[in-house]
Formats: structure tokens, sequence, C-alpha cells
């Protein structure tokens, strides 16, 4: 839900930087708007399906997914998701708890 949240804030404020750009900006903006909130609702799922998954495996597999989109997105993502995947360290598995401290 937090993610989901965060998603929300980061296209408002995407929103309020176009009302302040060129008319030739803006279109360049538009177009990059669809692929973010993509992103960032892909982590979201990622995240959540890590949450519920039962295996370490399987949690550490989505976190490496998220942190990729994470890491190679818009540098907002790393804002908006840093405190969800640093949330796994406290997993009952070793190997999810390694996963989030390297992240």
């Amino acid at each position: 839900m937090f993610a989901l949240l965060c998603c929300v804030l980061v296209i408002e404020s995407t929103i309020s930087l176009k009302l302040r750009m060129t008319e030739t900006e803006e279109v360049e903006l538009m177009d990059d708007e669809p692929e973010l909130e993509d992103v960032c609702s892909q982590v979201a799922d990622l995240l959540a399906e890590a949450g519920t998954a039962s295996e370490a495996h399987v949690r550490v597999n989505r976190l490496r997914k998220a942190s990729s989109l994470i890491l190679t997105g818009d540098t907002t993502l790393l804002d908006n998701f840093l405190e969800e995947m640093i949330a796994f360290k406290s997993d009952r598995a070793a190997e999810v708890i390694k996963f989030s401290l390297f992240f």
C-alpha cells in the first residue's frame, strides 16, 4: 500500500514539474510518464510477491528483480522503495537478510 502511495506521489511531482516546462519538454516527459508508472507498479508487485512467498529463494529472486528495476530506473524509485527493501532485513531466512543488507 505504501509503495502504491509513493507511486502516486512520484506521478504527482512529475505532473507539477510538467507545469513549469516548455511545450517541447512536456511532450518528452509525457512519453516517459507511463514507463515510470509501469516500473513503479512492477516494483510494488515484486515486493508484494516477495513478502508473501513461502520459500527464501523465491523471495530473494523477487527482491533481485525489484532492486534491478529500482537501481536502473528513475532516482525517485530508490527514495520511494528503500524502506521496503530494507524491511526484509528482519526476514527469517539468512539468504534474504544477506540480500537486504547488501542492497
